[in-house]
């Protein structure tokens, strides 16, 4: 049917707000409605390409949009099973790419745009004018059918194109075993394409991991996959087999997009279940469909929120902007290193040290001469003089933690100064504190500002003086050096904003990753950590593959294969936005690898039970590249996942936590013990006993940190979690011996890894470890992800002094240092450092940084850091902190506010264990209007008083 935007579409949604879904929200509710429409994104000019594109999905079916310079609205669709075969990995690939053009463009000169993600209502909304011309686009996805709609209306009539683009085509370099995708012949009236799996690596996977004589049990989840879609729209008819065109001009066109993925055995198949769908679909008016969809995000939005807000009178919070040195206990050094070496040959000239960061013509003023500092406020002063070489600024440690910085310097080096140090506050082997040296050869400048890192090759001159200043400004993200007026290496961005609303920047990061997550949550697979729903084309300085650095749409860093200490962020949020619905593919995909992974136990090991790989594909074996090539025995010849098995582990705690919260019992009998059960008694059986009667797991890992362990933090504190959980489950759901073996393993565990000293006590990542190899906190997972250790337990201090001395003191992506302060309820550490992952897009370089690309312009992709863009990991660890701020549970106990600002103001509803919601509000400092659903659990909440030993408030 022919939709009206300007009337019909439009009308609808008056009616919407003037009566039927509006008109029965109370006061309160719709304050919360408009705290909403806060986080809209809107942009007033179009986007250079697809980093400019906005997010939109419906939890399976989900897409990118933007509007190009050149007027055409452009959008890439993915699928939440759109698998190919593999070639080496199976990989999670684009649907395709669309162009709309219309003869009159969406932008011109003299256009006046607008392009809005409004959220309430799960759309995108475009607005393009000029002179008495006006265009407007609605584009949705309906959040009950696998269509995407495009409504638009001009003021003027107006022709269009609708164009199908391809880039899988023959002599094109293809990832994951892409094929050529099929473009079916025109129709006259369609455009459809399809990719088809004609050949899988499933085979391949189950000979080369010593389980080819079961291939014939288990079916190919690969093999004759086909995904693809059709584009129709009234009024149009086929130009060519790719492009649809108006049959003449029109002020309203409606297209539609209609996605399918299905396993058949004929790609005849597929176009009938494609043909079949769409007449379903479009047997539903377009007026009920839209109200549908409208409501189901109205829904949505009225399960969970957080609005966060200033406490106390005014409009804006200055933001506490974390430093870009990390702190450390060492003060400053002139000329020598921190242990002693690297000594400077020369003198040293006046030498200053700022609480800000200079501005050039400061900078350049300052190199005019060697007089003494003049011109400045004395509180800006931390030290001037003219030092001693190999001396030491007492009590000058806390310095760095200033966001703002500069160090001035007179320097006349000599020959021997070949790699001295100039200033040094740092430990070798360690990203904390600040350097500045003469590496390489002696006439050479490098700054080394926390991970930032700059090197300038011959720019000294020996035996002459020389000026030399380091500028750091973390409100700008500014990091700069300068040699005698002039900057010669560094990075700033001079449009950040020195003061913000650090509240709003929070509030819109954790709603805008909410509306990402509901968008790609709901669909056969689980949400991939490296990009979700959502990556753009790949331009990738990691790697190269044949095509170069350019790595097309399909491409995602760390490809197809799940990993699960990195899926896992993800879902741990949805507990507490009640978004149970998105957790149960994850689930699922777990319980279906079971009875090949049950096969795989008893295969390589003998008995009982299942491990699940760190890295796997969706079938449930190790992705090949971990294996091993002709690896004739079964662990991983990949050393960083050889022994590493804890996923099992946590996603048997998160189950639990999902069964506490909702009491689905069905689920318990066919998702929960099923995998728990397995997975404990894999555990059981497969390790020895020590003579006392303990569990000895070893040989194991501490996650990919340690790489030779025995009895690892983590695993005994998931293996506590896990069966303590179990036992507290129903005795009616269970079976009695079940929960005998439950008890005997659980007395078997030995206790987590201790260390004393001078009174302190302090959790270590394993009973014995060794072999560091990567940058994770293992004796932390007491805290997160299993919580025997937060705020209202016991041995509090214990896990914030194993807090205080761990080693790795990292933000962005997986690393979850912010939740875990939240749980410790060290509320300045968790508020600084949530405030940072917010609004640092890239917080992880080194080796990973974009290349060629610039930042993605939607605010909540994060990334690329260690894994792509969007950054899932990175964007749930802000969700879980937000969350853990505000609310801990702990059994029946509901802790409000254990690590929640002072300053910080908020409106919330939560979910908790036993079915229950939390709503209400935090004002300054207090709990008000507190509403607890059922009631009965009100007696359960516990306000709780500020412990943090560290806070100034």
């Amino acid at each position: 049917m022919k939709i009206r935007f300007g009337s019909t579409l439009l009308g609808m949604l008056l009616v919407l707000v003037s009566s039927g879904i509006a008109s029965a929200v109370s006061e309160p509710e719709a304050k919360k409605k408009d705290a909403l429409d806060r986080y809209n994104v809107v942009w007033t000019s179009p986007s250079k390409d697809y980093n400019g594109s906005m997010p939109i999905g419906n939890g399976d079916l989900a897409a990118n949009v933007w509007v190009e310079p050149t007027g055409d609205l452009v959008f890439y669709l993915s699928k939440s099973d759109a698998w190919s075969g593999g070639g080496p990995d199976p990989e999670l690939i684009k649907l395709g790419r669309v162009r709309v053009r219309l003869d009159k463009p969406l932008f011109q000169e003299g256009s006046e745009f607008r392009k809005e993600l409004d959220l309430k209502s799960g759309s995108i909304t475009i607005h393009s004018s000029v002179g008495d011309l006006t265009r407007d686009i609605r584009f949705w996805i309906d959040a009950n059918r696998p269509v995407v709609h495009v409504d638009i209306q001009s003021s003027a009539p107006c022709t269009a194109e609708i164009a199908l683009e391809s880039w899988r085509a023959e002599g094109k370099w293809l990832r994951g075993g892409a094929e050529k995708d099929v473009i079916l012949p025109t129709d006259g009236q369609t455009v459809r394409w399809y990719q088809r799996n004609a050949r899988t690596i499933f085979v391949e996977s189950l000979k080369g991991q010593h389980m080819g004589d079961f291939v014939d049990q288990f079916q190919d989840p690969l093999l004759n996959r086909t995904f693809g879609g059709l584009i129709v729209g009234e009024g149009l008819k086929g130009k060519d087999d790719k492009t649809l065109v108006t049959t003449e001009p029109t002020r309203n066109i409606h297209l539609s997009i209609h996605a399918l993925t299905a396993q058949t055995k004929t790609p005849e198949d597929w176009v009938a279940q494609l043909t079949q769908q769409r007449q379903v679909t479009d047997s539903i008016p377009m007026e009920k469909a839209w109200q549908e969809h409208v409501k189901w995000w109205e829904s949505f939005w009225q399960r969970s929120w957080i609005h966060v807000t200033p406490g106390g009178v005014g409009d804006l919070v200055k933001a506490t902007v974390p430093s870009l040195i990390p702190s450390n206990a060492l003060n400053f050094r002139f000329g020598i290193s921190s242990v002693g070496g690297n000594k400077f040959q020369g003198k040293l000239g006046r030498s200053s040290i700022l609480k800000r960061a200079l501005n050039e013509g400061e900078i350049k003023a300052l190199a005019s001469g060697q007089s003494e500092l003049t011109g400045f406020k004395k509180e800006d002063i931390l030290s001037t003089s003219t030092p001693e070489l190999y001396s030491e600024i007492k009590d000058s440690a806390a310095w760095t933690d200033s966001p703002e910085m500069t160090f001035e310097a007179w320097i006349n080096p000599n020959a021997g100064s070949a790699d001295a140090r100039i200033l040094d506050k740092t430990m070798p082997g360690n990203d904390a504190g600040i350097l500045l040296d003469t590496f390489p050869g002696g006439n050479s400048l490098r700054l080394i500002a926390g991970k930032n890192r700059f090197e300038v090759r011959d720019c000294l001159k020996l035996g002459e003086w020389n000026h030399v200043v380091v500028a750091v400004d973390a409100n700008q993200q500014r990091v700069e050096l300068y040699l005698n007026g002039n900057r010669i290496a560094g990075q700033a961005n001079t449009n950040a904003k020195s003061e913000l609303d650090e509240t709003f920047e929070v509030s819109r990061a954790y709603n805008l990753q909410h509306w990402v997550q509901a968008c790609a949550g709901r669909g056969a697979f689980p949400i991939k950590f490296n990009g979700s729903l959502f990556t753009v084309d790949g331009v990738d300085n990691y790697q190269k593959t044949p095509a170069g650095e350019y790595y097309g749409p399909d491409y995602r860093r760390w490809g197809g294969p799940y990993w699960f200490q990195n899926t896992r962020h993800s879902y741990w949020p949805m507990l507490q936005f009640g978004d149970y619905d998105q957790m149960v593919p994850l689930f699922t995909m777990y319980r279906n690898m079971l009875p090949l992974l049950k096969e795989r136990t008893h295969r390589y090991f003998g008995h009982d039970g299942v491990f699940f790989s760190e890295t796997t594909q969706i079938w449930g074996l190790n992705r090949a590249s971990d294996f091993g090539k002709n690896n004739t025995g079964f662990y991983p010849t990949c050393d960083y996942v050889k022994y590493y098995w804890d996923g099992g582990l946590e996603l048997s705690a998160m189950m639990l936590a999902y069964y506490s919260n909702t009491e689905d019992k069905a689920f318990v009998k066919d998702t929960l013990l099923p995998i728990a059960d397995e997975v404990v008694k894999f555990y059981d059986q497969h390790y020895k006993r020590t003579p006392e009667g303990k569990l000895n797991i070893s040989p194991s890992q501490a996650l990919e940190t340690w790489h030779i362990a025995e009895n690892p933090a983590s695993v005994l504190a998931g293996l506590r979690t896990v069966l303590t959980g179990l036992l507290d489950l129903p005795e009616s759901l269970t079976a009695s011996e079940q929960r005998t073996r439950w008890q005997r393993l659980l007395g078997e565990l030995m206790e987590l890894p201790v260390a004393e000293e001078s009174g302190k006590k302090w959790l270590k990542p394993a009973h014995v470890f060794s072999n560091n190899r990567n940058a994770e906190n293992p004796e932390l997972y007491a805290v997160f992800p299993y919580q025997i250790y937060s705020v209202g337990k016991p041995d509090l201090e214990v896990a914030r002094e194993t807090y205080t001395r761990r080693t790795r003191r990292d933000l962005g992506c997986w690393r979850q240092d912010t939740i875990q302060a939240a749980l410790l309820g060290l509320t300045d550490e968790a508020k600084t450092s949530l405030v940072k992952n917010v609004t640092t897009q890239l917080i992880v370089p080194g080796g990973n940084e974009l290349k060629n690309r610039p930042p993605s312009r939607f605010p909540a992709f994060w990334g690329p850091n260690f894994d792509w863009t969007p950054d899932q990991d990175h964007a749930s660890v802000i969700l879980s902190t937000l969350q853990r701020m505000l609310m801990q549970t702990d059994g029946k106990a509901i802790r409000l506010m254990p690590a929640w600002p002072a300053d910080w103001n908020a409106d919330f509803k939560l979910h908790a264990p036993f079915n229950t919601t939390l709503e209400g509000r935090v004002e300054n400092g207090k709990v008000i209007d507190l509403k607890v659903t059922p009631e009965s659990r009100r007696k359960d909440v516990i306000v709780v008083k500020s412990t943090d030993p560290t806070s100034s408030k």
